[in-house]
C-alpha cells in the first residue's frame, strides 16, 4: 500500500507536524470518565480514539472510522490518569496512548487519509438577511452564539475559521449589498486585502418557521462559484451543513490518500561509524510511515535499504530528509540515494 498526496506543497508539513506529535511513538488524546472500572476506561478510551480519528482524518462519517475504534485495545499502549476534572470533581481525566505506527498503519488500511494538523483557516465573508430582509455583515457581537456555535462544531476536527474586519476599508471597498448580490468586481477587491487566505462567501437568510436560506460559494482568483444551496429546517442544520462542507474542502485539499507504486531501495552514503547506521535504522523502524526495514546492503561508507511504507516515491523524500536531516543527491539505477551528514 502506498499514499499519494492529493496537495504535493503540503508534504512537509505533514510529516514535520506528525513527527511533532508522536512523541515516544504514541498519539495521545484525554477523556473524561466517571470512575475507575473497566466499563468506564474502555468508553474513555473509544471517546479519545475517536476524537484522534476525527483530528486526523477529518471524516465526518463515523460509520468509516468503526473499523478502526473496534481495534481500540489493540491500539492502545496505556491509560494515565490526570487527575479530577476541572468542570465536574466527581469526574477524572485520563490520558490516553495509542501506538502511533498502528493507528497510522489502520487510518490507511480503512481507505482513509491523513490531514496535516496545521491547517488553514478560511475566511468567510458572512452576510444576513434577516426577516424584515435587511442585509447586514455577520457581527461577532450580535451574532456571537452562531460565530461560538459553527466555531465549536469545527473544534471536533481541529479546525477555525476567521471573519473579515469589517471596518471602513472592508465597508467601502465591499458593501454588504454587494456581498449579497455576489458582485464578482467588489468582490475581488475585498479580496485582495486577505490573501492568500482560503475565502468563501456565506448567504445566511432567516426565513420563517425558523428556517434558514443557506448559500456558500467559493472565492478564487476572480471566480465566484456556488458550493451549496438548500433551505434547512433550522439554525442547527444549516450550521451541521456549513460545517461539513468546510471539513470536505479541507479534507479534499489536503488529504493524504493511499495508491499502490513501489519505493525503489533507498541508498545513504556518508556514514562514518557503527553509530550512524543504528541511528539510521532505529530512526526509519520507529516513523509511522514505515511499516518494515530491509538491510540490503552495508558496504564502506555506503548503506542500502529495502523499505515498505505506505508513502509515494515523493513522499518518502521528504520524509527520509525530514527525519534524518539527509540531503537528496539522485535517483539512478541502483536506488534513490542520499548524503547522510551534509
Amino acid at each position: 500500500m502506498r499514499i499519494s498526496l492529493v496537495a504535493l506543497m503540503t508534504i512537509g508539513l505533514l510529516f514535520s507536524t506528525i513527527a511533532r506529535s508522536q512523541e515516544g511513538g504514541v498519539f495521545t488524546a484525554t477523556a473524561e470518565i466517571e470512575n475507575q472500572s473497566a466499563n468506564e476506561l474502555d468508553a474513555g478510551a473509544d471517546e479519545a480514539l475517536l476524537s484522534l480519528l476525527k483530528a486526523m482524518t477529518l471524516e465526518t462519517e463515523q460509520a468509516k472510522l468503526a473499523p478502526i475504534l473496534d481495534q481500540t485495545k489493540s491500539l492502545l499502549k496505556q491509560a494515565i490518569f490526570l487527575g479530577a476534572s476541572q468542570a465536574s470533581s466527581s469526574r477524572q481525566v485520563v490520558s490516553y496512548d495509542f501506538d502511533a505506527q498502528a493507528l497510522t498503519q489502520a487510518i490507511f488500511s480503512a481507505g482513509l487519509g491523513l490531514v496535516p494538523v496545521e491547517r488553514p483557516r478560511p475566511l468567510l465573508w458572512w452576510v444576513v438577511r434577516d426577516l424584515k430582509g435587511d442585509i447586514r455583515y455577520l457581527d461577532v457581537n450580535q451574532d456571537a452564539a452562531v460565530v461560538e456555535r459553527v466555531k465549536s462544531l469545527l473544534n471536533e476536527y481541529r479546525l477555525n475559521f476567521d471573519i473579515p474586519l469589517y471596518d471602513l476599508t472592508d465597508t467601502l471597498t465591499v458593501s454588504s449589498e454587494a456581498l449579497w448580490q455576489s458582485q464578482p468586481v467588489a468582490l475581488a477587491r475585498g479580496m485582495l486585502r486577505y490573501q492568500p487566505q482560503t475565502q468563501r462567501l456565506v448567504k445566511w437568510a432567516e426565513l420563517s418557521d425558523n428556517r434558514i436560506l443557506l448559500n456558500v460559494l467559493s472565492l478564487d482568483e476572480g471566480r465566484v462559484d456556488s458550493l451549496l444551496e438548500a433551505i434547512y429546517t433550522d439554525q442547527e442544520a444549516a450550521f451541521a451543513a456549513l460545517v461539513e462542507l468546510l471539513i470536505q474542502r479541507i479534507r479534499s485539499e489536503l488529504a493524504v490518500v493511499a495508491d499502490d507504486s513501489d519505493l525503489p531501495d533507498i541508498v545513504i552514503d556518508g556514514l562514518t561509524n557503527f553509530q550512524d547506521y543504528r541511528q539510521i535504522v532505529r530512526t526509519l523502524e520507529a516513523n509511522v510511515f514505515v511499516e518494515s526495514v530491509r538491510v540490503i546492503r552495508l558496504e564502506g561508507q555506503s548503506l542500502t535499504l529495502g523499505i515498505e511504507s505506505p508513502a509515494s516515491r515523493d513522499q518518502f523524500k521528504q520524509i527520509l530528509q525530514d527525519a534524518l536531516n539527509l540531503e537528496y543527491l539522485e535517483i539512478n539505477e541502483l536506488g534513490m540515494r542520499f548524503g547522510f551528514g551534509q
